[in-house]
């Protein structure tokens, strides 16, 4: 999930900004380029690009319904313009032409749309997205493609359903129509509104708008496509049997996880450690009304839900925007009209920021903050003096780490994996590596990864962590790391 207020400069590596600039300079000669060649994609006589096989279903406020195939779509009227999105992670893709029809056009084919609609866009998974008429009119916050700042787009924005990009079919995984949002400045939208494998429109009455508010150690404003979204990934139904209702929402704890420590969206974004320490997650009524639950309680809790939608559709007015529902909750900590999520730690000050970041990339990938880590060292401490400066490390032994992303369990060290043979990188934020065998890594008590010299933080020179223990040569001691990567044998 994606918030409009995401500060989406951070995390934003120089090689995304160098390849977003490049892109934006080539944009001009490119979208010229493009429109020459895309001209033919309906009956205006000359080469034609063939669409791929597709089936699109459009449906109008009546019920009226048409249905589109490659020809027929092929025969709409083509626009191309620029444009690309933000994954909710914070990843800035490249700006690309996109060519394919208007949503104006394809709600045309059903009697059009007003102020007083809105646009359902399904995937053939069944994922939806509901648009504002605003919004299918080309409203949208924009960012920098090169340095990921919020700014306003001088130019119209327009909705698309796409089914060439840079003159080819979309990719398998995206196509064969995407919903894109493109404008000739080559400004970048957040990455939910572009549905992908889209078969379905629907037009219906407008959608209510409304945002909820989640405070922790990050903060965030999240509006009504955002949360959708984050339903259609991660939602979750329970039917209450006393009412027969079914609900229909995102479990709290995905909710929590993105405002509990700085990560806000990657893998294990929900701070385990954290949760067993014990915090109030406390959800909070529009009338200031409010329920406290314990962490612990709330943890990977998937009986827990914020619930957006009542038997299929937006909750009634005496519950709306969202509700509070679950198996594992008493009618009376249902609470109605949500708008507010907050976490209050048990200390004065919200949990210790972090101060860098350690990359575990092999069968899993995932980001530990400095938080994370020194909280798992104090649980799987281990110590080792260098005879020759007399400095005492600590840190956590390598194949702990490694045991959390080898294989599918997080959980445990694979050793058969690790008697077959893997090569493991120590990488360091130069980009020296420092390699390793699995069988050498295996259980070894001996090979420290510390954070910590003499019992403080490490000295610049080392800083953030360093690779020690009596298992290996001072060559092999690397200092600054910042991933540590698993190659499998091929």
């Amino acid at each position: 999930m994606s918030p409009q207020n995401n500060n989406l400069k951070k995390g934003v590596s120089n090689a995304v900004i160098v390849a977003a600039v490049v892109a934006v300079i080539i944009i001009g000669g490119a979208a010229a380029y493009y429109l020459s060649t895309m001209q033919g994609t309906n009956n205006n006589g000359g080469d034609v690009t063939p669409l791929p096989e597709l089936t699109l279903t459009v449906v109008g406020l009546n019920g009226t319904t048409v249905t589109l195939n490659s020809t027929s779509m092929g025969n709409l009227t083509p626009f191309t313009s620029v444009g690309a999105h933000v994954t909710s992670a914070g990843t800035i893709k490249t700006p690309l032409n996109f060519t394919g029809v208007t949503i104006v056009t394809l709600c045309n084919l059903v009697g059009s749309m007003t102020n007083e609609t809105s646009l359902t866009v399904v995937s053939s998974d069944g994922y939806s997205m509901v648009y504002t008429y605003d919004q299918v009119m080309g409203e949208f916050t924009t960012y920098d493609p090169a340095t990921g700042d919020e700014v306003e787009h001088t130019q119209p924005l327009t909705t698309i359903l796409a089914y060439f990009m840079n003159g080819t079919a979309l990719e398998e995984d995206a196509g064969p129509l995407r919903f894109a949002i493109v404008g000739p400045e080559g400004l970048i939208t957040d990455g939910h509104f572009w549905t992908k494998d889209v078969v379905r429109l629907e037009i219906h009455s407008a959608v209510a708008e409304y945002t909820l508010t989640l405070n922790g150690t990050l903060f965030e404003i999240m509006d009504r496509a955002t949360l959708e979204s984050g339903v259609n990934c991660h939602g979750e139904n329970w039917t209450d049997t006393t009412t027969g209702i079914t609900w229909t929402g995102i479990p709290l704890w995905y909710l929590v996880g993105q405002i509990d420590d700085q990560n806000a969206h990657e893998d294990r974004a929900f701070n385990r450690t954290l949760a067993d320490i014990g915090y109030t997650v406390r959800i909070i009524a529009a009338d200031g009304y409010f329920l406290d639950l314990n962490s612990s309680f709330v943890k990977l809790n998937n009986d827990i839900l914020l619930a957006n939608w009542e038997n299929g559709t937006a909750l009634e007015t005496k519950y709306w925007p969202l509700r509070l529902v679950g198996a594992d909750l008493e009618k009376s900590q249902m609470l109605r009209n949500v708008a507010e999520i907050r976490l209050i730690f048990q200390a004065a000050e919200p949990p210790e920021v972090d101060q860098y970041t350690l990359t575990l990339n092999g069968t899993l990938v995932r980001s530990m903050g400095s938080v994370e880590l020194e909280t798992m060292v104090a649980s799987h401490e281990v110590n080792w003096t260098d005879g020759s400066t007399n400095i005492t490390w600590t840190g956590i032994p390598l194949w702990y780490l490694v045991g959390l992303i080898d294989d599918l369990d997080a959980d445990t060290f694979n050793e058969t994996l690790a008697d077959i043979g893997y090569t493991i990188n120590i990488v360091a934020n130069d980009s020296y590596t420092t390699t390793l065998n699995s069988t050498f890594v295996k259980q070894n008590g001996n090979i420290i990864l510390a954070c910590f010299e003499n019992g403080t933080a490490l000295e610049t020179k080392y800083w953030p962590l360093r690779l020690v223990g009596s298992a290996l040569t001072k060559g092999q001691m690397a200092r600054n790391i910042v991933e540590i990567q698993i190659v499998f044998q091929s």
